[in-house]
């Protein structure tokens, strides 16, 4: 046997064996995940500052109601996204009933479903199934997104429609049928706003491929964001095109998105090393390659949503897919190629060895709380003894309770709409008189001002509203992150 196939032998036993090895970790990786999902199904405790208010929303949708409104009246509720991420769960509540596990379902079974779409589009690739599969479970192992995919918010929705675009994408590459990605682009934006990366690396592409697609692409996705905005415009009235639009958004910090931008790469930072390797790659071959641009406009829009102001890590989880994606084709494209020089194939030995070092060591960054909770059940309990409106920053307890959410503090005081269009003496009032039977907040009110400023209680109340609660309501008592306050009569 010559040292030629020798050493070709010896490289196929190398890396099968730790193809194996691999694969077997990411049956781990499923298996962490699906404990800590399965956790989160069955908590009742809010994991998620928003979850509460996106609760509230679809509810209303699932009744028959119309969630956009002048924000000048109560309830002062902040339509942040477009409404496909509302109505969804709105579904699924009208079916089985109102619950925060309901929403949780749509973000867990869409995990579920975005990771077979990124199988799908490895294999596509590659046609290699372990490489597939390991790129499918990459996104399960980083903690912040194992944690946001099992929130009731509309992330993984609309990352499983941007999915489905580029699997249509990467399937019809070459073909006119690429334009049947549009109607999946265009849900995952009405779904969420964000999700432009993928069809402008679409357009980007198309645009130095082929002019005629690129022309029919564009127009078919412009012609149709149109008619979708028209239509939910008919559905819900004037109010939805002004809070989508202008009073839903929020200002933008740059020094809030750098350091958010930062930690997003820093939980990824294998395949962030591997990503840059496979796009240097193919600029050599003077390629226009899709997806080393689909994850520049990732990268690029990752950093723009960032920015905004109560905007989390949520917004990063479409780069760190595509990166997933990147990382299978890589692996999947030298797994091929078992016949390249000797230092290719120590340096395929060396990524299948330090593959698992880019996982997230399956830290999900939250502590699943499912059994009794003496704070929650407190405050539970205080709000059950009260007849009259509660005025609670924690929604999720006001619909635990059967209250009505009145308030959505931090993406109301925080937002454009605030900033600009707000007449706050409406409640200002309403606090004054002691209208609310408890107002519970999530920090001391009285930190608003003085030598120990919480910075918190300004992103989520006007001086204003701090004074009244001060001068009209007295600290009944606080317990683990709650400040519970009677009014004075």
């Amino acid at each position: 046997m010559s040292s030629v196939s020798y050493s070709k032998l010896s490289i196929e036993r190398v890396t099968k064996v730790l193809s194996v090895v691999l694969v077997v970790y990411g049956f781990i990786c499923i298996a962490l995940y699906l404990k800590f999902s399965v956790g989160m199904l069955q908590s009742t405790y809010q994991a998620d500052y928003g979850e509460g208010f996106m609760w509230y929303l679809s509810s209303v949708l699932a009744h028959g109601h119309n969630i956009y409104h002048s924000l000048n009246q109560s309830p002062y509720v902040t339509i942040d996204y477009t409404p496909i991420g509302y109505l969804v769960p709105a579904l699924v509540i009208k079916i089985f009933g109102s619950s925060l596990a309901a929403g949780r379902t749509v973000s867990f079974v869409c995990s579920l479903l975005c990771s077979i779409l990124i199988y799908f589009i490895v294999r596509r690739i590659t046609d290699r199934k372990a490489p597939a599969f390991l790129a499918s479970v990459f996104p399960l192992s980083i903690g912040f997104y194992g944690t946001w995919s099992m929130v009731f918010r509309v992330d993984m929705l609309g990352l499983f429609f941007t999915l489905a675009g580029i699997f249509i994408v990467v399937k019809y590459l070459d073909s006119k049928k690429i334009l049947w990605s549009v109607p999946c682009f265009l849900l995952a934006l009405f779904t969420k706003q964000g999700f432009l990366a993928a069809p402008l690396a679409v357009m980007t592409y198309l645009f130095f491929k082929d002019r005629k697609r690129f022309y029919k692409f564009t127009g078919l996705m412009l012609v149709g964001g149109l008619l979708l905005i028209g239509f939910f415009t008919l559905i819900f009235g004037k109010y939805f095109l002004i809070q989508t639009f202008s009073e839903g958004t929020a200002p933008y910090i740059l020094k809030n998105g750098i350091s958010q931008f930062l930690t997003s790469l820093a939980c990824i930072p294998v395949i962030l090393s591997l990503v840059i390797i496979y796009i240097v790659y193919k600029f050599k071959e003077k390629k226009w390659n899709f997806l080393s641009i689909y994850f520049v406009w990732a990268l690029i829009f990752n950093f723009i949503l960032l920015l905004q102001v109560g905007t989390g890590l949520n917004s990063s989880l479409e780069l760190w897919s595509v990166g997933a994606i990147i990382v299978g084709v890589l692996l999947g494209n030298w797994l091929k190629r078992l016949d390249f020089k000797r230092y290719y194939q120590t340096a395929l030995i060396v990524l299948l060895l330090i593959l698992p070092v880019g996982m997230g060591a399956f830290n999900y960054n939250r502590y699943v709380l499912s059994g009794p909770s003496t704070a929650y059940t407190k405050v539970e309990s205080s709000i059950d003894n009260v007849s009259g409106p509660v005025f609670s920053e924690d929604g999720t307890l006001l619909m635990e309770t059967g209250k009505p959410v009145l308030w959505a503090p931090a993406d109301f005081v925080q937002g454009n709409f605030y900033k600009r269009f707000w007449d706050q003496t409406t409640l200002v009032n309403e606090l004054s008189s002691g209208y609310f039977d408890l107002v519970i907040l999530n920090y001391n009110v009285s930190n608003w001002w003085g030598p120990n400023i919480d910075l918190v209680s300004h992103q989520r109340l006007t001086e204003g509203m701090a004074t009244a609660i001060v001068n009209s309501y007295h600290l009944d008592y606080s317990i683990t992150g709650y400040w519970v306050y009677s009014p004075n009569r």
